[in-house]
């Protein structure tokens, strides 16, 4: 069942809220296209939808959020990030949103699109200005012969640009407000466990929801690798929190810190002992 992605659907908030109410329609989201959404028939009920940021570094079938079922990724043009669709059946489940991150990419999308507003809106009196100082009649002409149609392709690009930047302009600034009351942002962690027994990986994976959002984790020889969001802001109060819910030695944790995924290591094939 596919359906048109509406266009203020560009802005993640009101996507999730729309992703929601087809659900309570009967409608799981199944694919997104370039222009369509595809949805497959469901028991309706209450769910929550969350769109997150992560690194494209993170391949699609080693991405795990803890509580919730990726639904579908989509790459994006933005410092190498993806966007990710997760479902959770408790309605009132939430991940941990980086909102800084997302207000970013909302600035930049508008700034874009108004950069080709601009360049359409720019475009006849670049070629008026070519042709009185390099004479294009004689030296292109095939230019000048394509120019009516570039002028008649500008108008539906800056609409289509303008429509683009709307629901990012209403957006940003509710965003810039909830970031003006929020103290707690989102920080990003790289955990290594040395050796853990299959008893103590399970310790973690039933317990890691009660410090963060683990967004990915893997197995590599004798270590086990997760990459977390947790509103815990330092190492040290990371570490007692990981011995308080696990049985695991404090010397078999090796724990990194990023104050975003603006600076996480983009390593696609797995975790290497050398980052930790």
């Amino acid at each position: 069942m596919r359906y048109l992605i509406p266009n203020k659907n560009k802005v993640f908030e009101n996507e999730t809220t729309y992703l929601e109410e087809k659900y309570r329609q009967g409608l799981k989201l199944k694919a997104k296209g370039m222009f369509f959404y595809q949805f497959a028939p469901v028991s309706p009920e209450e769910v929550t939808y969350e769109i997150d940021l992560v690194p494209r570094g993170i391949n699609d079938e080693e991405l795990h959020i803890t509580g919730w079922e990726v639904v579908e990724t989509e790459p994006i043009l933005y410092k190498k990030l993806k966007k990710v669709y997760c479902l959770s059946s408790d309605p009132e489940n939430r991940l941990l949103i980086d909102e800084k991150m997302r207000l970013d990419y909302y600035k930049r999308v508008v700034f874009l699109w108004s950069c080709i507003s601009i360049i359409m809106i720019l475009l006849p009196f670049l070629l008026l200005f070519a042709e009185a100082n390099f004479n294009l009649a004689t030296a292109a002409p095939w230019l000048m012969a394509l120019a009516p149609y570039l002028l008649l392709l500008a108008i539906p690009l800056i609409i289509y640009a303008i429509r683009k930047c709307l629901p990012f302009n209403q957006a940003i600034p509710f965003l810039r407000e909830k970031l003006g009351e929020e103290t707690n942002l989102p920080v990003f962690y790289i955990i290594s466990f040395l050796n853990p027994t299959p008893e103590q990986t399970e310790e973690l994976d039933d317990n890691f929801s009660t410090i963060g959002t683990v967004l990915s984790q893997t197995q590599r020889e004798n270590q086990a690798y997760y990459y977390l969001k947790s509103l815990i802001n330092h190492i040290p109060e990371m570490k007692q929190e990981l011995l308080n819910i696990t049985s695991i030695q404090e010397e078999n944790i090796k724990i990194v810190r990023h104050s975003g995924a603006y600076s996480m290591p983009w390593i696609v094939s797995g975790w290497d002992k050398e980052e930790l």
